[in-house]
C-alpha cells in the first residue's frame, strides 16, 4: 500500500506540474503519445478511485502499482523530451535574437 501510495503521489506530483499542450504534443510526437497514454491511464484509476470510497478498494484495482509504475516512468521520458524540445526552441530563438542584433547594426 505504501508503495502504491508514494508512486501514486508522484505521478500526481508530475501531472500537475507538466503540462502538454495539443502543438506541444504534436511537435514532440512520441512524448506526446506517451502523455496521452498517461493521462488517459491516470482518468481510468481516478474514475474508479471516485467510486470507491475505501482506500484498500481502490489500491487494489487490477495491476495498480504496475500501472502507476510504468505512468512514472513515462512521465520522466517526457519529461526529458519535453525539456529538449525546449532547449531546442529557446536555442533556435537565441540564434534568431542574434541575428536580428546584427542584422540592425
Amino acid at each position: 500500500m505504501r508503495e502504491i501510495m508514494e508512486t501514486w503521489l508522484q505521478v500526481q506530483k508530475a501531472l500537475v506540474t507538466m503540462y502538454c499542450s495539443q502543438d506541444t504534443c504534436n511537435q514532440i510526437s512520441v512524448e506526446g503519445k506517451h502523455f496521452e497514454v498517461v493521462s488517459r491511464n491516470w482518468r481510468l484509476i481516478m474514475k474508479e478511485s471516485v467510486k470507491e470510497a475505501n482506500g484498500m478498494r481502490v489500491i487494489s484495482q487490477p495491476q495498480m502499482l504496475d500501472k502507476l509504475k510504468k505512468a512514472e516512468s513515462l512521465l520522466d521520458d517526457i519529461q526529458k523530451g519535453l525539456n529538449d524540445y525546449l532547449e531546442k526552441k529557446r536555442l533556435f530563438f537565441l540564434r534568431f535574437f542574434s541575428f536580428c542584433a546584427t542584422m540592425s547594426s
